[in-house]
């Protein structure tokens, strides 16, 4: 379970690094928002072109991951609303909605981690560093307060001394 743990955290790296601060860009459609996203981070670590195409192969599994799941995750939901809306709920039709969930994850990890590890192995030590700062600040367990933004306009990833006088 350990090992399930780590692989979700580094994958949900991924995901945040390519999807959850898509949401604020630019293009209503997802490759829009892939582009501009990809364009953010390519700009900030300042990546050379080896680079820009590990950073093509990661956003491509991704992608193609994401796809999968979309399906998956509205076929859960939707057995998750009929469920609710029945008087004894199914833990059999709901366990196999997890089950789904998970067997689309266990599939597709090793192809987005072996293109995340290369894209990772590309960068200089100053990048790793900033992905690092990126990654410690929305993988806490404080969760995705903020979303990225600072990261992706260039702003201080020092946390801010957040002590209020109480009355």
């Amino acid at each position: 379970m350990k090992k399930f743990g780590r692989l979700f955290a580094f994958l949900s790296f991924g995901a945040v690094a390519l999807g959850a601060v898509g949401c604020h860009a630019r293009g209503g459609t997802p490759e829009a928002r892939e582009a501009w996203v990809s364009e953010k981070i390519a700009h900030r670590l300042e990546l050379d072109d080896a680079q820009k195409t590990k950073l093509g192969a990661v956003k491509a599994e991704l992608t193609e991951a994401m796809k999968e799941f979309q399906g998956v995750r509205d076929a859960g939901r939707s057995t998750l609303r009929q469920e609710l809306g029945k008087e004894t709920m199914d833990a059999a039709k709901l366990t196999a909605a997890i089950q789904a969930h998970l067997d689309v994850v266990t599939r597709r990890a090793p192809a987005v981690v072996a293109a995340l590890v290369e894209l990772h192995a590309s960068l200089r030590p100053d990048q790793r560093d900033e992905v690092k700062v990126f990654a410690e600040k929305h993988l806490s367990e404080e969760g995705h307060r903020g979303r990225g933004g600072r990261f992706f306009r260039g702003g201080s990833h020092e946390k801010k001394d957040e002590t209020k006088d109480s009355d």
